[in-house]
């Protein structure tokens, strides 16, 4: 059990109900990162998916995986802690706009490898998005986490409400059309595909597809909407991506 005494915390992200830090320890360096529920979440609903992120993390053999380690009490509130990984949260290299071409294709490509590889160990992840993802120090390779969501292939309860706690602006940004309620389709492999294709689309230009704070809004134009075209928001580039 990693010593909770004397630790240092920075914020790196706000994610839905949920919050990540760095954690360092302030007497051996060692670092780790740790998730924990937003004051107003510490409901025992919503640590929930704490306990099952760890349950499912565990049970996946992919090494691209960032590790669950255990749950822990922070000053009285749930969390938990996860591996450190040297590195950043693609969503914080978003902050400041779209990538650099050869940037985006090297980290694209691990992105998509990582979601096959979970997808061949027959789960859907369900909650693919720029705060899911962390890129590593040498910037070409990525680690996958936020699994609270996730649901084997074979699980009978694979229905759009039932993956995850309640949507928020940030999640539904990402969400695939089944997620919303509005439509009568279960969710599966290809609604990873999907939220993959609209972090892509930021990755490329500074933006998701949709942007509200009306959640009903939102739903409505994953599912009636068609996003604009990249080339219609930014100077032209390689015929390879033209299709954006």
């Amino acid at each position: 059990m990693w010593n909770m005494n004397g630790i240092t915390l920075d914020r790196l992200y706000e994610n839905g109900p949920f919050v990540l830090y760095r954690a360092e320890n302030a007497t051996t360096n060692e670092k780790r990162l740790l998730k924990m529920l937003r004051g107003n979440d510490q409901r025992q609903s919503e640590a929930y998916w704490l306990q099952r992120e760890k349950e499912v993390s565990a049970s996946l053999s992919l090494p691209e995986r960032v590790a669950s380690l255990e749950l822990v009490s922070y000053l009285g509130e749930n969390a938990l802690m996860l591996e450190y990984v040297e590195g950043e949260p693609l969503a914080s290299m978003l902050r400041t706009g779209p990538l650099e071409l050869q940037l985006f294709l090297q980290l694209s490509i691990a992105m998509a490898e990582t979601v096959r590889k979970l997808h061949r160990l027959n789960w859907s992840h369900l909650r693919i998005s720029p705060y899911a993802f962390f890129v590593e120090s040498d910037r070409k390779s990525v680690k996958i986490a936020d699994f609270h969501a996730a649901l084997p292939f074979s699980d009978p309860a694979q229905d759009p409400m039932s993956a995850g706690p309640g949507s928020t602006a940030e999640t539904l940004t990402y969400l695939a059309p089944e997620q919303t309620g509005r439509m009568n389709r279960k969710v599966d492999f290809r609604t990873d595909i999907y939220s993959l294709g609209v972090v892509f689309y930021e990755m490329l230009t500074g933006s998701p597809p949709f942007r509200s704070s009306d959640l009903n809004e939102l739903a409505h134009c994953h599912v009636a909407l068609a996003p604009v075209p990249r080339r219609s928001l930014l100077p032209p580039c390689p015929k390879c991506c033209r299709i954006w």
